[in-house]
């Protein structure tokens, strides 16, 4: 979320309804991505998901065939990703012979390859509104703010701007309510476990 991606999760510990509420957002687009535990993701059935990511790979064939069959539904194309280490190969080669089929190998990439990609992507698109000529406000605002920059320099600004700004979420805080006048609690060790007793606090006398 932090970074501008709105995403929900599920596990086997949320109550039903609130289940059901992210199930709905996450049916209707709202939710755009949907992290889900291995029991929870079981009842996930939505069409038009793009892609699943394995980030442990099943030890059960069935299970492995269960996760990537939430894509390419009903004819249409999906894509499903699975993050494994050297010693779980064994797992992949049984999944292959499960299916029998090939499932293609490649390389978590880096950092700066998914930066490369993604100016790419956006290179793709400034070209697309560069044809469409529909710039003028922008042209001119351009020309009264930035005439003392090259035109190049003032491009690459924009696509660096465009790439490092995150948002920002800023944690909820609430404020401690004030328990000084219950009673303390103290903590007895005995033979059985931790047992608790309370004790009022200390109070002054004055003799009359």
């Amino acid at each position: 979320n932090a970074h501008g991606h709105y995403a929900e999760g599920l596990h086997g510990d949320m109550q039903q309804a609130k289940r059901n509420r992210v199930m709905d957002r996450f049916k209707r687009g709202e939710v755009e991505i949907l992290v889900a535990t291995d029991v929870a993701a079981r009842g996930i059935d939505v069409e038009n998901i793009e892609t699943v990511f394995n980030y442990d790979i099943p030890t059960d064939e069935e299970y492995y065939l269960h996760r990537i069959g939430r894509t390419g539904r009903a004819g249409k194309k999906g894509k499903a990703y699975t993050f494994i280490n050297d010693r779980e190969f064994h797992l992949l080669r049984s999944i292959e012979k499960y299916m029998g089929t090939k499932i293609k190998q490649g390389k978590v990439p880096l950092p700066q390859d998914t930066q490369k990609l993604k100016i790419e992507k956006m290179a793709t698109e400034l070209k697309k509104l560069l044809q469409q000529d529909d710039l003028g406000i922008y042209r001119d605002t351009l020309v009264q703010h930035l005439n003392e920059f090259a035109p190049l320099d003032v491009a690459a600004a924009l696509l660096k701007m465009q790439f490092t700004k995150t948002k920002k979420v800023t944690p909820q805080r609430t404020e401690r309510p004030d328990h000084s006048d219950r009673p303390r609690q103290i903590g007895k060790r005995g033979k059985k476990g931790q047992r608790w007793q309370s004790r009022p606090p200390k109070r002054s006398y004055k003799k009359r």
